[in-house]
């Protein structure tokens, strides 16, 4: 957003705007998070090709708290209950080098995928690893903002420490649930190894791609190595909703966890057939509280700045819940702030002061998505947002297109092949002006949005933005990242304007008059909008 007060703001510096997942079912929060239990019934993600296992899974009797929802022992099922000759572990998924990016970009060429390496036949988590309570964060003001904003949305401090990601306190187990144990991928596709595009699918019932020698029997889970007392999410995990089996879309991360292959292949399933609802929020739990307050029902996709230091916990928590995540990051260069104007050539040119710091910023996010990532989860990446024609408040946006273009491609790299993020879905979120030039290519993202901030309790649809943000990325889902009153569902729905999700803005865009208490309860009880209660199991 700019310094420059309108109510058409594009993306605001603020308090801190298929397919997760950190968009697609996730569920994050801190200590202190006041959300109820959602209680609805297990549905797992099917498989095309073979049963899945039944005995790897844990009782259902685990105790819920409080958004937090713990399983007392996980009483996992005796011998992992063995596939009998459905577990095509990487059955093809043996694809050429593992998703080789072209050599573009400024960092390494994307990793190449091990062959189609798959997991281990069920060795479960042991245990949730539960963490020592966690490095402590010493970013000193990572909520702070910057009150000089006069549009009405605060904007956000880009300072932030480097260190401290708190850990989730132990919430990694899954409380005595075998990882797969064996189960196949929908349809027999490769494992988490080998997620090429280049041939890596296998068809159905597992028969190899290009060169994949099946598992001959099943990889068997011995006793899946049950979780000892790890804290789950036992309850209100899962939705109505289904994955579908069948789906080949493929993740744009080298070696996709089978979770980030299931959150994409349900938004594909769900695009233009309803919309996904968002929150930000900052360090608390104001906007999801105040949307379950009026709605009873909470935001299937809650949204974080990386400056947030509560961020990773309250991350998996919503993703242990059901819910998916996304992380933005209005981050600063070198000591300035998002708005300070930077030397981009600087910034991707290796040994540069600039470069230091912007690869400091990559780890960051990196170290906010790990905690998620061992939890199993799944998160959706807006990185460098608001960029467009005209839109040049971030220090990102301030240079060329093709500048832009770099510098995401550097990003992706540097996450992908250098710190081995491989559950995220990566967005490319432009501004109120959309345009092919800033469309890094279907190589780098799994989807393009735009956002805009009209008039407070204007719920137009949007649809001429929806169809600029549709000519900007061709043949891909697009999503409102950012907004601040939500479209009314129905107007989407009779205009054709088939946003993939709406992400309100945090404090005070959840309140009235952007979003009154009559406004979010003709939203969230709207058949159109999916909340987290809707969701499948993504795990």
């Amino acid at each position: 957003m700019s310094n420059t007060p309108s109510a058409t703001l594009p993306c605001c510096f603020r308090i801190l705007h298929l397919s997760g997942l950190f968009l697609v079912a996730a569920t994050i929060g801190n200590c202190s998070n006041t959300e109820s239990p959602v209680s609805r019934p297990d549905s797992s993600v099917p498989s095309s090709s073979a049963p899945s296992s039944t005995g790897g899974a844990t009782a259902s009797g685990g105790t819920t708290t409080a958004e937090g929802t713990t399983s007392t022992g996980g009483t996992a099922a005796t011998g992992g209950a063995t596939m009998t000759g459905g577990v095509s572990a990487s059955a093809g998924s043996s694809g050429s080098g593992g998703n080789v990016k072209p050599a573009s970009s400024p960092a390494s060429t994307g990793g190449t995928g091990a062959g189609g390496i798959t997991g281990s036949g069920g060795s479960g988590q042991t245990g949730g690893t539960t963490s020592t309570g966690g490095a402590g964060s010493t970013d000193t003001g990572t909520s702070n903002r910057d009150a000089g904003d006069t549009d009405g949305r605060a904007t956000l401090d880009a300072g932030g420490g480097t260190g401290g990601v708190p850990s989730p306190g132990g919430s990694g187990g899954t409380g005595g649930a075998t990882p797969t144990g064996g189960t196949t991928s929908p349809g027999g596709s490769g494992g988490a190894g080998g997620a090429t595009r280049t041939g890596g699918t296998t068809s159905p019932g597992g028969s190899g791609g290009t060169g994949g020698a099946t598992a001959t029997g099943g990889t068997t889970s011995t006793g899946g190595t049950a979780g000892t007392g790890g804290t789950t999410s036992a309850g209100g995990t899962t939705g109505s909703g289904t994955t579908p089996a069948n789906c080949t879309a493929v993740p744009v991360v080298p070696n996709a966890t089978q979770q980030t292959r299931n959150v994409l292949c349900y938004l594909h399933s769900i695009y233009g057939n309803g919309i996904l609802s968002g929150q930000e929020e900052d360090n608390n739990d104001n906007g999801m509280n105040t949307v379950f307050a009026a709605t009873g029902k909470y935001p299937a996709i809650r949204a974080f700045d990386v400056n947030n230091s509560e961020a990773p916990t309250q991350c998996v928590t919503h993703w242990n819940n059901g819910g998916i995540c996304m992380f933005g990051y209005h981050m600063g260069i070198n000591g300035g702030t998002y708005s300070t104007p930077t030397n981009i050539t600087n910034v991707l040119t290796a040994g540069t002061a600039e470069n230091t710091s912007f690869n400091a910023d990559l780890d960051r996010i990196a170290q906010f998505v790990t905690p998620l990532k061992t939890a199993g989860g799944v998160a959706i990446l807006r990185l460098f947002h608001e960029a467009g024609n005209g839109c040049s408040w971030f220090w990102w946006s301030m240079g060329t297109s093709a500048q832009w273009q770099s510098l995401f491609k550097y990003a992706f790299d540097y996450l992908t092949a250098t710190k081995g993020l491989n559950n995220v879905l990566f967005l490319a979120p432009l501004c109120q002006h959309p345009t092919t030039a800033y469309n890094p290519g279907a190589q780098y993202i799994d989807f393009g949005g735009a956002d805009d901030y009209v008039a407070a309790g204007d719920t137009e649809p949007l649809t001429s933005l929806f169809q600029q943000t549709e000519t900007a990325f061709p043949n891909m889902m697009v999503a409102l990242h950012e907004c601040g009153t939500i479209p009314d569902p129905d107007q989407l729905q009779s205009t054709g304007t088939k946003w993939l999700f709406f992400n309100v803005w945090a404090s005070p865009y959840f309140n009235a008059p952007y979003n009154t208490t009559a406004h979010l309860q003709e939203v969230y009880s709207n058949t159109y909008v999916i909340t987290r209660d809707k969701l499948p199991s993504f795990k």
